[in-house]
């Protein structure tokens, strides 16, 4: 098991207003995410913090198979991953800067957490 951040930009798909209704969602697989991996889900501008917590349930789906809810564009060559929703945080528990002080990069692709950052988070859950 690793655990990764997962940017959404909620101009192109909402994920807020789709957790309020789903406790699972659909994100590109741009790196090695696998089932039973964690992700933290960082949600961009107006939010810019970890609002989410999910576990990857089911890899290599197809962008046909997606919802036609979620407005994907059919690229064949990329396949998706199912998340599914464990937990959301309080407002505010990951802000965004103090991600980035605590060794977190710039969050365009999905990253791999590991080190201060898995460290930083780690501590503050505990603590919830």
């Amino acid at each position: 098991m690793q655990k990764w951040v997962i940017p959404c930009n909620v101009k192109n798909f909402d994920i807020v207003e789709h957790f309020s209704a789903h406790t699972t969602a659909y994100f590109k697989r741009n790196r090695a995410l696998q089932v039973g991996d964690v992700v933290y889900i960082y949600v961009a501008r107006p939010y810019s913090e970890v609002k989410y917590k999910g576990i990857v349930v089911e890899t290599g789906i197809k962008p046909a198979d997606v919802d036609k809810a979620y407005k994907v564009s059919c690229i064949e060559e990329k396949t998706f991953v199912l998340v599914e929703l464990t937990k959301t945080f309080p407002p505010q528990t990951f802000p965004g800067e103090e991600l980035k002080k605590h060794g977190l990069g710039q969050l365009v692709n999905q990253q791999l957490i590991r080190g201060k950052i898995e460290d930083y988070i780690s501590g503050i859950e505990e603590t919830l």
